[in-house]
């Protein structure tokens, strides 16, 4: 914003910012548009599809001789023994647990080290960039989507502080110029 940036939106921001939002609708909101465009709940429609309650019994038995003959617990549970998650024992965590300083240490080195220190001022396309770097960092560590989120919602909020205050010129002022 103050270094006069070019903004760019691209597909992936739109899908962030888009998936961001969906994740605060909450399901009233849907159920107030539907009904104010004119659907009712009370509608007929809900028989007008087939519903199956039983599954054809010769779709599993062609899979069994396509594909050999497991049974279906075997295909479902095919996967249960997989491992999603790091297998820590008790002295890897204890390891980890002692690297971190407790509290009293902490304050202490703050107190220390840190009386003359003055924090510098971030501007407005720094946050921006700070957050752009953080976006990056847990889009290539694919974790869940809440980090995105998070980040979404406070570049947001940073965009809306800033364009706050700001008035927007009359075309005329441009002529002026020339």
């Amino acid at each position: 914003m103050q270094q006069k940036q070019d903004s760019v939106i691209d597909l992936k921001f739109a899908v962030q910012v888009l998936s961001t939002v969906w994740a605060q609708i909450q399901p009233g909101i849907v159920k107030n548009c539907f009904r104010k465009a004119g659907f009712r709940v009370d509608s007929d429609c809900t028989d007008c599809l087939p519903q199956e309650d039983q599954p054809d019994p010769g779709v599993w038995s062609a899979v069994e001789e396509a594909f050999g003959s497991q049974q279906f617990s075997d295909y479902v549970t095919a996967d249960d023994d997989l491992v999603s998650s790091e297998q820590l024992i008790d002295e890897e965590i204890v390891a980890q647990i002692r690297q971190v300083p407790n509290a009293e240490q902490e304050e202490e080195q703050n107190e220390e080290g840190n009386s003359g220190i003055v924090t510098e001022e971030v501007t407005t396309s720094q946050a921006l960039d700070y957050i752009q770097g953080l976006k990056n960092y847990f889009e290539q560590q694919a974790t869940t989507s809440e980090e995105m989120n998070t980040l979404v919602m406070m570049e947001t909020r940073i965009v809306s502080k800033a364009v706050r205050h700001t008035v927007q010129a009359k075309l005329t002022s441009f002529f002026q110029n020339i």
